[in-house]
């Protein structure tokens, strides 16, 4: 049982001979096993560090990704991450890298160190670029976005948005769930439903102070969010 079922697994080696996994009936109980077996978890993180185990340490840090998120444990997440990175930094490999590096950086901006945050997205995206990853580009722009969102930057945000679309477009449009509020999985309906309220965050200027230039990016920035919600409705549903 996966906490994010929208999002694409990571490939794991097969358990040891006699080792049967624990298999939760659901999220509630997959949150509830992370939960009961957290500081395991972590112990066992960093045990693998210490043995030179990469894979295993950021596997770990990936794992556990969700469940921070969904608990609002954000300085154990940056914990957890920055060893997951610097594993995978050893590793040399492109996949678990840009993997880390881009959440790392949703990690980093939770807890407002955004110039970290924009650092490991613009890393990866050129460790996406040249590995020719046009699913982790799109990835990783969805990341730019969430990241000068949280910074109340329009103009960037409105930017990245094209870039999105320019992404999506580029790799066909995979059919993949986008989140909704809360980070739950939402279809294309809810993202058009959505659009208009994208994000908003007390960083982000609020109506009685708003002037002229940011109204029209946010507007720009709406529109552009609803095209890009259709065209992927379209793509959700073909024919």
């Amino acid at each position: 049982m996966r906490t994010a079922p929208d999002r694409a697994p990571i490939q794991l080696p097969k358990p040891a001979a006699g080792v049967i996994p624990a298999d939760p009936p659901g999220i509630a109980a997959a949150l509830a096993w992370i939960g009961d077996e957290y500081d395991n978890l972590c112990a066992t993180q960093h045990l693998a560090a210490e043995h030179g185990w990469d894979d295993a340490v950021w596997q770990l840090a990936w794992s556990m990704d969700n469940y921070h998120h969904r608990l609002g444990r954000a300085q154990d997440e940056v914990a957890v991450w920055e060893a997951g990175l610097a594993a995978a930094e050893r590793l040399s490999r492109p996949g678990p890298l840009i993997a880390a590096l881009r959440l790392m950086s949703s990690t980093y901006v939770k807890v407002g160190n955004h110039a970290a945050g924009i650092a490991c997205l613009q890393r990866a995206l050129c460790l996406a670029e040249a590995a020719g990853d046009l699913l982790e580009q799109a990835r990783i722009h969805h990341a730019f976005g969430f990241a000068w969102d949280e910074q109340g930057d329009l103009r960037n945000e409105a930017g990245t948005l094209e870039r999105l679309g320019a992404s999506e477009a580029a790799r066909g449009g995979a059919r993949r769930p986008h989140r909704g509020p809360g980070g739950l999985a939402a279809g294309p309906a809810d993202v058009r439903a959505a659009a208009p309220h994208h994000r908003h965050t007390t960083s982000a200027p609020t109506a009685g102070r708003m002037n002229h230039e940011s109204r029209q990016l946010l507007l720009e920035g709406t529109t552009r969010w609803q095209g890009l919600a259709s065209d992927m409705a379209e793509l959700w549903n073909p024919g």
